[in-house]
């Protein structure tokens, strides 16, 4: 929890599940990055803090980038009416970032899906969030 990933644009991820937006503009050639923010053990159905071994075996869910680009989001989100031109340089990124590390090393897990993400610490962090499901094994850690 905590990584920023990218999932290439050349993946083939079933994204058009999720949101048919972002499958399109995936298959245009952009590539989607953001921040794993829960991680799903496919056997097991349990939340994890991390993933270990195989990655086939596991689900993210990812707050897209586009939660603090001013063209999808609010300016709390992008950190000003205009907001920084690097999202990476964002004050809520590098906040929520940071509090779902730490969150994961507390074994605090949530997600999407169980509602986590519009319960406290995170929901007055953020007006909103874009999140989106990926396998794990399509992913790559962005550092």
């Amino acid at each position: 929890m905590g990584d920023a990933i990218r999932l290439p644009a050349e993946s083939r991820n079933q994204m058009a599940r999720y949101d048919p937006r972002i499958a399109r503009a995936a298959r245009g050639g952009e590539a989607i990055e953001g921040i794993a923010c829960s991680i799903r053990d496919i056997a097991t159905g349990k939340l994890v803090p991390m993933t270990h071994g195989n990655l086939e075996g596991y689900v993210l869910e990812v707050l897209h980038n586009r939660t603090f680009t001013l063209q999808f989001s609010s300016s709390k989100n992008t950190g000003g009416p205009r907001g920084p031109d690097r999202v990476t340089d964002n004050p809520s990124w590098k906040r929520l970032r940071t509090l779902l590390r730490a969150m994961a090393s507390q074994q605090q897990l949530l997600s999407a899906a169980s509602g986590g993400l519009s319960r406290e610490p995170l929901s007055s962090l953020l007006d909103g969030w874009r999140v989106i499901k990926v396998r794990a094994e399509l992913v790559e850690l962005v550092e």
